[in-house]
This record gives C-alpha cells, sequence and structure tokens, in this order.
C-alpha cells in the first residue's frame, strides 16, 4: 500500500466536545427556532454553524472566527457534527457570518435563554438561586451605526481588565446549580452600569420564566451593585435576592463598629473560618435579614493592608511637610489656611504643627543694642504621627461585611445558607476567567458588525455552558461508578478538571485507508489507551461512537 493511499484526521479532544453537544441537543435545539432558509447552496444550517463555533471555541488553539475552516481541515467533520456532507471548506465567513445574523435578528438573549432553560430543564441542573455578574470585553475595530434592539454600544466605559484606553462591551451572566450552569446571558452597552443593569436583568428573567411551564422560582444572587434604594428596595420588587450591603450606608457603618468579641456572634458551622450575627433591617422600607460576617483572616489581611497604606501615607506626608516648612508666608492668616487645608488632606495622620514667625534685623553687620529685630514672614513647623485613635476605628471595621435578603422564610433560606449561596457567587467570576482565557479566543474581539459581536458572545456563551456541563458529567460519572482519574502528579482523583482531561486525549487520530469501493470508508481510531477508552466511557454514548468502540 503506498503513502498516499493513507490520511489520518485529527480527533483529540474534539469527540468529546461533539458528544456533548449531541447529547443536549444543540444543533437541533437551534434548528427548531432559526428554520433554514430556501439558498439551496446553502449546505451548514444555523445550529451546526453554532456548533463549529463551540468545537472551534473549545479547541483551545487561539484561532480567530476567520480561520474555523483552517481548523477543520483535519477533523472528522461526519463525526464530530453527524452530517457526512459538510467539508472544512464550507465552514466559510460568509456561512458562519450568515448564522450569526440570523441568531441576531431572532434574539441572542431570547435564543440562549431558551436553550439554556431545555437543557437545565432536562438534565435537572437547576438549583434554587441564580448568580448574576457583569464583566467587560474588549473590542477593537470601528462601527457603523446598525438598528435594532439587540445593537449595542461600543464605547468606553469603566473597566473591569484596568484598560480604560480600549472600547468596550459588557457582558452579564446568569449561572445556577451545582453544574454552574449559565442559564442567563445578555450583551451590553460598554458604559452600562451594574446598578441598572443586574437589576434589569434579573426582571427580565423573571419575567421570561414566568411564561414557562415546570420554570424554577430562583433567588438572585449578585454583588451590592445590585442592593440601592432607586431598583432593589422597592415595594414592586418581584424577586427574592441574597446580596452584600454598602458600606457606605449609615445603619451598615454602625453595624461595622460592632466589635468581634462581642457576645452575639455564632460560629458558622458551614464555614467554620467565619462568624456571624443576624439584624433585622427596614432600610429603604423593606424588611429584610441582614448578616453581619467576621472572619479572622480577612481581618488580618485588611490589617495589614490598612497599616501599609497608613505608613505610606504618613511617609509621604513627612516629604510634603519637609517642603512646605521651607515656604514664607507673607501673613499669618496664609499660613494657618497652608496648614489647615495640609491636615485636611492627611485625615488619618495626627499632624502636629504651627506657625512661627520669621524675624530679622533691617540693617546687616552686629545688630545694635535695644533694637528688636521685625517680623519679615511666617513659616510651619511641625511633624506627623499616626492617629491611632482613627487606626483602630478603622481597624474596628474589618474584616467584617454585611449580606442581606428579603426572604425572610428561614424554611427556605436557613441563616447559614445565606453567607454559603452568596460565597458560591465565584462561579461566576470562574466563568468569565475562562471567557476571557487567551486560549478561548475572546479576551478581545473584531467582527465588522455589532450585531454578529452580540450574536459571537452568545455563541461563547454556550462554549461555556457545554463546558461546565462536560466537566460535571465526567465528575459526576466518576462519583457515581466509584473510580479515579490520575492527576498531574499521579494521584487518583474523581474532581479534575474538563482541560486536563482534554489534556489527556491528545494524540487521537483517525486513520483512513483507501478502499476499492468509494461507498465504504475503511477507517479506525489510533491510539485509545486504556486510560483514554475510560475517560471516553464517562461521556457516554456518543462519545463511544465517535471514538469508534463499544
Amino acid at each position: 500500500m503506498n503513502q498516499e493511499a493513507i490520511t489520518t484526521e485529527t480527533l483529540d479532544h474534539h469527540g468529546l466536545v461533539g458528544a456533548v453537544i449531541q447529547d443536549l441537543g444543540i444543533i437541533g435545539k437551534i434548528n427548531k427556532r432559526i428554520k433554514r432558509n430556501e439558498d439551496s447552496r446553502r449546505i451548514v444550517s444555523t445550529g451546526e454553524s453554532v456548533a463549529a463555533l463551540i468545537l472551534n471555541g473549545l479547541g483551545f488553539t487561539n484561532r480567530r472566527l476567520y480561520i474555523i475552516s483552517q481548523f477543520f481541515t483535519n477533523k472528522p467533520l461526519d463525526r464530530l457534527l453527524g452530517n457526512k456532507h459538510i467539508q472544512p471548506e464550507h465552514l466559510n465567513d460568509d456561512a458562519l457570518g450568515k448564522a450569526l445574523d440570523e441568531i441576531a435578528e431572532y434574539g441572542t438573549t431570547k435564543l440562549f435563554a431558551e436553550i439554556a432553560f431545555e437543557i437545565a430543564r432536562d438534565q435537572k441542573l437547576f438549583g434554587k438561586f441564580g448568580r448574576f455578574d457583569t464583566s467587560t470585553i474588549a473590542v477593537e475595530g470601528s462601527y457603523d451605526k446598525e438598528e435594532g434592539e439587540e445593537v449595542i454600544n461600543i464605547t468606553y466605559g469603566y473597566s473591569k481588565d484596568h484598560r480604560p484606553d480600549l472600547k468596550q462591551m459588557t457582558i452579564l451572566l446568569g449561572m445556577t446549580g451545582k453544574s454552574n450552569l449559565p442559564f442567563w446571558f445578555e450583551a451590553l452597552d460598554g458604559n452600562k452600569s451594574d446598578k441598572e443593569s443586574l437589576h434589569q436583568s434579573a426582571l427580565a428573567m423573571k419575567g421570561f420564566y414566568k411564561q414557562l411551564k415546570e420554570a424554577p422560582d430562583l433567588t438572585c444572587v449578585a454583588d451590592s451593585a445590585l442592593y440601592n434604594s432607586k431598583n432593589l428596595l422597592n415595594k414592586e420588587n418581584i424577586f427574592a435576592w441574597i446580596t452584600r450591603v454598602p458600606e457606605t450606608i449609615k445603619e451598615a457603618k454602625e453595624l461595622l463598629d460592632y466589635p468581634a468579641n462581642g457576645k452575639k456572634w455564632q460560629q458558622s458551622i458551614h464555614n467554620p473560618k467565619y462568624k456571624f450575627c443576624m439584624h433585622r433591617s427596614y432600610y429603604g422600607e423593606i424588611e429584610q435579614r441582614w448578616m453581619i460576617i467576621y472572619s479572622e483572616e480577612k481581618f488580618k489581611r485588611e490589617e495589614k493592608t490598612l497599616k501599609k497604606n497608613i505608613q505610606r501615607k504618613k511617609e509621604k506626608a513627612e516629604k510634603d511637610l519637609k517642603s512646605l516648612t521651607r515656604e514664607v508666608f507673607a501673613c499669618r492668616e496664609d499660613a494657618m489656611k497652608k496648614l489647615k487645608n495640609f491636615k485636611k488632606k492627611n485625615k488619618l495622620l495626627e499632624v502636629i504643627g504651627d506657625v512661627q514667625e520669621v524675624k530679622k534685623h533691617s540693617s546687616g553687620g552686629r545688630p545694635k543694642k535695644n533694637v528688636s529685630p521685625k517680623i519679615v514672614g511666617y513659616v510651619i513647623a511641625g511633624k506627623i504621627l499616626i492617629n491611632e485613635a482613627k487606626t483602630n476605628r478603622l481597624l474596628q471595621r474589618k474584616g467584617k461585611f454585611i449580606l442581606a435578603t428579603n426572604q425572610l422564610d428561614q424554611t427556605i433560606l436557613p441563616d447559614e445558607s445565606i453567607l454559603s449561596e452568596y460565597k458560591e457567587q465565584n462561579s461566576v467570576e470562574r466563568g468569565f476567567a475562562f471567557l476571557k482565557d487567551p486560549w478561548f479566543m475572546v479576551n478581545s474581539i473584531y467582527l465588522k458588525s455589532k450585531r454578529r459581536i452580540s450574536a459571537l458572545m452568545m455563541v461563547m456563551t454556550l462554549c461555556l455552558l457545554v463546558y461546565n456541563f462536560a466537566q460535571y458529567k465526567a465528575r459526576k460519572a466518576l462519583r457515581d461508578s466509584g473510580k479515579t482519574l490520575p492527576n498531574q502528579v499521579k494521584k487518583e482523583i474523581q474532581n479534575p478538571s474538563l482541560k486536563w482531561i482534554f489534556l489527556n486525549m491528545e494524540g487521537i487520530t483517525i486513520v483512513n485507508l483507501a478502499s476499492k469501493i468509494k461507498s465504504v470508508k475503511n477507517d479506525f481510531v489510533a491510539n485509545l489507551t486504556p486510560i483514554r477508552k475510560k475517560i471516553i466511557s464517562l461521556f457516554g454514548v456518543n462519545a463511544k461512537i465517535i471514538y469508534g468502540f463499544s
């Protein structure tokens, strides 16, 4: 057999991604909503285009959208997409761009919410809480004005990535359950305020689920941006929430001054590092449970930071005062005003200073007897000390924060659960970290259309959905079967990251042998080691079919 009779295709971990896409029915769910148009030249449906984008996004090759067809040149598309008629050249920017246009026309939030709801319902992945947060994505290029409700305003705004020099868009995510499944997505203006977007999105989510059967009644969990009297604290509010109370509120300041060794504190059972005490608040004329929380570890970190900052301020103030003492003022009032402003500028420090006269004889040489020198100016003299009283007052509030909820029924939400559920808020932050991973491809994006940008971000959030579900499925299968997988240091574990699982699949290829009968495909999967077969088994029937073993 000559060399031309043998070809290979790379399968690696892509078969696992393809299997999860099939298990979740993503292609069918999209095609059910976005029908294939009458263009006979179109081979790739919208659902298949989205599946291809997900495979590319979870390929971890950092390939941009416009070279996606190159990504598939050595991949078994018939196995991954379940369509033997699709070729890599069919996945060009025209086909994918059209799919993004159709998604934008249907509504990115609407399409994502409908798909995610069906998946969460069918897989029983809804939790009791929906966790919301926002982040920003840098966007390159300039864009013409486009019409439509789904068109976002790409502009400058507060950058959570600390890049105020770049235009951006805002992405809002809602996640739920033990699988951290994304169930809500919105692409927002680059300068959208969290105080508005979090509340509006929670209301939109409630409105969406209210129309559906079997819809969950989720409690909204978000950071302190959600907590404001204009939106959240009104009697027309229709959803339950848990959020952090801003420390600028007078009532909160008073509670944070409560000593950490007071008698009201209770030790947390679920989180032994914390202790808490409860308070019933009527802030904004809404009855709420407030949970004041103290952490010794948090206190030590904040104490160290505070003292370091105060010492830095003291050194700077001493330098500024030294410069100030060299200045001669024409009158005492000017010097006193300067000293007063200096003290006001350094509130955390104790500035001990006064104004002294500068005297000088009018003539040169040795002064005559009984001739007093004249006052020619005024200078500031003083020293800088750390204000222990103010420092101690600040330290009194360190290590503490306040959580609030309008859910007053402790049978539904026990006191202990308020902290536990809020701490799970970092699952959304991990989701953003995933989307901004340099190997994932959306740390910054460039497309010719704002509508396509919004649609692409929806697809990328579907990537996160597939990733989190796949990781949850693999870990659950390991726990249920009592099996383990080796981690990076060869320790057997039941909670491997999906990225580590993917790395273990590198090197799996499909070997194609030329057949004399064109309708018969003669191929086999190579490099299926026992550990790889074990991994594939975790993902079920579709994964086994793709990798060619039963």
